[in-house]
């Protein structure tokens, strides 16, 4: 119905007349012809990316789990190194309850604190006096807890410093 309509708008082309003039068994070969190259078209459009996402997810799955079995592999020395660190920190109290329980004696508040993979904690304190900074660091001492690295920045306002402090 549409091709008829069209072929009454565009009338006979060369094309069409040359389709026409060609024996049987050459429009035969012309769409089996057409045909592979539709089949070419399809599986370039369709199956081969899949084929290559497969491949991918595949490669992909593989990795994946060498990595979970070396995970499960190293599993038991890494919980007996977290152990540890925990054993170290103190008994029955966890390296950042004994941060914040210092800070809070030396009237120190903690801007924002940060637990890293060595077990080490960073603490950040913006606008606090020296004086406070200083006593809480002894408190951090006296709890047998090591500042591994400290930074310390003067405000406008004397007497009132930013510090930045690694702590063990």
């Amino acid at each position: 119905m549409i091709l008829e309509r069209l072929r009454a708008v565009l009338g006979e082309t060369g094309i069409e007349r040359r389709y026409r003039a060609l024996e049987s068994r050459e429009r035969l070969l012309l769409h089996v012809s057409g045909a592979v190259v539709f089949g070419a078209i399809l599986y370039a459009a369709m199956f081969a990316p899949a084929y290559d996402f497969r491949e991918t997810a595949v490669a992909r799955y593989a990795q994946q789990q060498e990595r979970l079995e070396w995970m499960r592999s190293h599993e038991d020395d890494a919980r007996r190194r977290n152990d540890d660190a925990a054993i170290a920190v103190a008994p029955n109290r966890s390296l950042l309850t004994l941060i914040d329980a210092t800070a809070r004696e030396a009237n120190v508040r903690l801007t924002r604190y940060r637990p890293e993979s060595d077990g080490s904690v960073n603490v950040v304190i913006q606008q606090q006096t020296f004086n406070d900074v200083l006593r809480w660091t002894g408190l951090l001492v006296r709890e047998d807890l090591r500042i591994t690295q400290v930074a310390i920045d003067a405000e406008d306002t004397e007497g009132v410093v930013n510090a930045r402090l690694s702590i063990r």
